[in-house]
């Protein structure tokens, strides 16, 4: 099975935290996924999926109750650097017209300006 490692990391601007995906985002991950990100309590929260290579359902599911639990707390949550296998999968479940999508980390934080 594949592991998916999650690394948090500052962003340029003190209000951001960036969690980095690096692997595929699976039912199996969810629990680790969900702890990673109870870490992130920053205003702007980046998910950056550039080493995820792919992402199930239930990785969807997580990730939408990260964004319900970030908008509740009137921050913002946005996904940066995604491939066309999870691209393709928000597209067609259309939550790409409910969730903030920026090509990479450095244009999400420009959204802070």
């Amino acid at each position: 099975m594949s592991v998916l490692h999650i690394e948090s990391l500052s962003g340029e601007r003190p209000e951001t935290t960036i969690l980095r995906l690096d692997g595929p985002l699976l039912i199996a991950h969810v629990p680790n996924f969900r702890k990673a990100t109870q870490t992130a309590t920053t205003p702007l929260v980046i998910l950056d999926f550039t080493q995820a290579s792919y992402m199930d359902s239930t990785g969807l599911g997580a990730v939408l109750q990260l964004y319900r639990q970030v908008k509740a707390e009137n921050r913002r949550l946005i996904l940066v650097g995604l491939n066309q296998r999870v691209a393709a999968l928000l597209k067609l479940t259309r939550v790409d017209t409910l969730l903030e999508i920026q090509p990479s980390a450095a244009d999400a934080e420009k959204t802070l300006a």
